[in-house]
């Protein structure tokens, strides 16, 4: 439970990151400008994840973590083996904002640093 809680908070942690490098050694950091991540209260299975339209964001709703990992890396779910039970068994809300519009890789991303 809490490893569990520590990896829900460490993603929590950089979704809502907002430091940007400007330098010119560094590229510019993706990342969402706020985020919210809550355990779904919902029953049933289903659920959906998708960008914002005009690519300010993205949604879940009712999504398992190792979903996420499956299309935000662009692997298929049987390849990802291992880890503990609540990756494929416990769901998740995510509302994820930026700060203008990117396009869908740019989001993924940003997806990805918080996981």
């Amino acid at each position: 439970m809490i490893k569990r809680r520590s990896c829900v908070l460490a993603a929590i942690v950089s979704l809502m990151s907002a430091s940007f490098a400007h330098t010119q050694d560094k590229p510019t950091r993706l990342t969402f400008d706020v985020a919210t991540i809550r355990p779904s209260k919902q029953a049933d299975r289903n659920g959906g994840i998708k960008a914002l339209p005009g690519g300010n964001g993205y949604t879940a709703q009712n999504i398992p973590v190792k979903l996420m990992i499956s299309l935000m890396y662009k692997v298929p779910m049987r390849q990802i083996t291992g880890g503990p039970d609540w990756l494929t068994n416990d769901r998740y809300n995510v509302e994820a904002k930026t700060d203008g519009s990117y396009n869908i890789d740019e989001l993924h991303t940003m997806y990805q640093i918080a996981c």
